[in-house]
């Protein structure tokens, strides 16, 4: 039991403030006093740690890119916006994705974020790179 102004984290026991929406050391988020679960606006650490029907958005600036020739600028083409986690995907062992559904608006379908930790080109001479998207946790928006 934590002293007054502090909550124990269920999952890694940590101690944390009061008033702290999730856990400063795994992220994982608290239930309010009315029953709520508020998500911090942090990106998440360790992406490994979504499950199934979990949501998540992606942040801006992050992700695949490719590189403008004229300026040699990164130009971002990842889709922002709020998406559904399907399942992690694999590659020799490791996981290397998210598979997921869009959550409506641009982001309607079913698409793969690229989560590996080495930026990689699309094909060899490519000008198009994958690289890990940011994401942030939320709520789920069809729930209430």
């Amino acid at each position: 039991m934590g002293k007054r102004g502090q909550k124990i984290c269920k999952f890694c026991d940590q101690i944390n403030g009061a008033r702290a929406y999730t856990c400063k050391k795994c992220g994982e988020p608290f239930v309010m006093k009315n029953g709520r679960i508020r998500y911090g606006k942090k990106p998440i650490q360790d992406w490994t740690t979504l499950k199934e029907g979990d949501c998540f958005r992606v942040l801006s600036r992050s992700g695949d890119y490719f590189i403008r020739q004229a300026t040699g600028d990164k130009v971002h083409f990842a889709t922002t916006g709020k998406y559904r986690v399907k399942e992690i995907t694999y590659k020799d062992g490791q996981p290397h994705g998210l598979a997921c559904w869009g959550l409506g608006g641009r982001t309607s379908g079913y698409y793969w974020l690229y989560m590996g930790e080495q930026e990689e080109p699309y094909e060899i001479g490519s000008v198009c790179v994958r690289s890990k998207h940011r994401l942030v946790r939320i709520k789920d928006p069809f729930e209430k």
